[in-house]
């Protein structure tokens, strides 16, 4: 079983189905959000959800909702799309160093998609953010 990061729109987009296994953006969010720090974007981290975990918590991250209600909070898809506009291309320079846990090429891609999927989210003028997912 893979854990990825997926885009998810409210109101829902039912024409919309994202085409990325989100688990290379997943595990490259560390530092992807060091390069959003050096070009004064939105972090990716901060698209979702950021509250703490209880220390004493020891169940299944399903139940989390159980212990803290559920998680609320929507963004703008502009702030979304600089985000990913701005990482898009400072990936695209090969000057730009980055260490990353998945090839390049890969994590660009799963960006693509996600800004693809923004695009049509600002034409529907919905919210988003990103959940793992299973």
């Amino acid at each position: 079983m893979s854990v990825g990061v997926w885009p998810v729109f409210n109101p829902a987009l039912k024409s919309l189905s994202p085409d990325l296994d989100g688990g290379p953006l997943l595990d490259s969010i560390p530092a992807l959000d060091e390069l959003c720090e050096s070009l004064g974007v939105p972090l990716v981290s901060g698209f979702g959800d950021t509250r703490l975990v209880p220390e004493d918590f020891e169940g299944d991250p399903d139940e989390l909702d159980d212990v803290m209600g559920p998680w609320t909070d929507w963004f703008s898809v502009s702030d979304g799309l600089k985000m990913t506009d701005a990482l898009l291309g400072a990936l695209g320079k090969p000057e730009t160093k980055i260490e990353l846990e998945h090839d390049r090429s890969v994590v660009v891609a799963e960006l693509e998609e996600v800004a693809r999927c923004l695009r049509a989210a600002a034409r529907a003028e919905v919210k988003w953010r990103l959940e793992v997912v299973k």
